[in-house]
């Protein structure tokens, strides 16, 4: 096993356009100041961190609470690519906020995934030496970093094979204690809450 990625001060120090490698784990996030609510969300710090702390144990004391934000979930990742294109396009220059949106988004994947493919590189390159290709590397990652790493992958002369799409996220109502129509009905909710956003991201773009 290989914990393969950076740490929040070598994210921070990325995002603020500074060298990663001058990051020292513990070392604090000087290019945040420490409160950035990105970073104290992923470290478990600051005001951010412990509310989210304090809001996941408290849904995770009712079946009712832990199904309302599975759905919640898997509402919001079915519409995540759509949001994010429409928010990556805002703001023309530089500065703008799809700038701000597309930098940390470049930080999160890319940055990360060159940390994950430099160990792939390693465990290939020690099976070499050893005994041959390895029989198999598995990536545990997010969905939203697998498109760039295939890509990568590709280049270092690897071609996909299959796909196969398994559940990951499932709300079954027998243990929740709620009918097919009660969650029909929040996900019907849902639905129309990110279909807002959705266009008014779609208006800020024409406005622009």
């Amino acid at each position: 096993w290989v914990n393969s990625d950076t740490t929040a001060e070598e994210l921070s120090y990325a995002m603020a356009g500074m060298d990663p490698d001058d990051a020292r784990p513990g070392g604090g996030m000087p290019a945040t100041g420490g409160g950035d609510p990105l970073f104290d969300l992923m470290s478990g710090r600051g005001f951010m961190g412990k509310l989210i702390g304090g809001v996941l144990m408290f849904v995770g004391a009712s079946p009712q609470s832990r199904a309302m934000l599975r759905l919640m979930l898997i509402e919001t990742l079915s519409n995540a690519d759509e949001m994010m294109d429409l928010a990556g396009g805002l703001g023309g220059d530089e500065e703008g906020a799809g700038a701000g949106i597309q930098k940390m988004m470049d930080v999160l994947i890319d940055q990360r995934n060159d940390v994950v493919l430099e160990d792939i590189e390693d465990a290939i390159e020690r099976a070499r030496l050893n005994d041959g290709e390895p029989a198999t590397i598995a990536v545990f990652y997010g969905a939203g970093h697998l498109l760039e790493m295939e890509r990568s992958l590709a280049t270092m002369g690897y071609t996909p094979t299959e796909t196969e799409w398994v559940d990951a996220i499932g709300v079954n109502p027998e243990e929740t204690g709620m009918s097919s129509q009660q969650i029909a009905g929040m996900r019907g909710m849902m639905q129309s809450m990110i279909q807002r956003q959705v266009e008014g991201l779609r208006r800020m773009q024409k406005q622009e």
